[in-house]
């Protein structure tokens, strides 16, 4: 295996890169490994299969939410829904 070395590095980079290393229970050289290899795949097959088995495919919205459960009815009753009531006059104009 070769060895890389990056000179240069802005101190701000350096303290991100670690936190997101710690993030990711990973040390720095792990984590830049594993960002070196996400980033730089050769062929968009493995590219594709990097992102359906990386849990950061997602970006920054990762963090944003969470599957709670299956959906499997409506939350409300159809008829409550505003979008499907049948008008029975016709809106007045916004000014």
């Amino acid at each position: 295996m070769g060895v890389l070395t990056i000179r240069n590095v802005d101190d701000d980079l350096i303290v991100a890169l670690k936190a997101r290393a710690r993030a990711n229970h990973r040390s720095l050289e792990g984590e830049l490994r594993h960002l070196l290899s996400r980033y730089a795949v050769p062929s968009a097959e493995l590219a594709a299969d990097v992102r359906a088995n990386d849990p950061e495919w997602m970006g920054a919205m990762r963090d944003m939410g969470a599957i709670v459960d299956d959906v499997i009815a409506p939350a409300a009753e159809p008829s409550d829904w505003d979008a499907l009531r049948r008008r029975t006059s016709r809106p007045k104009d916004v000014d």
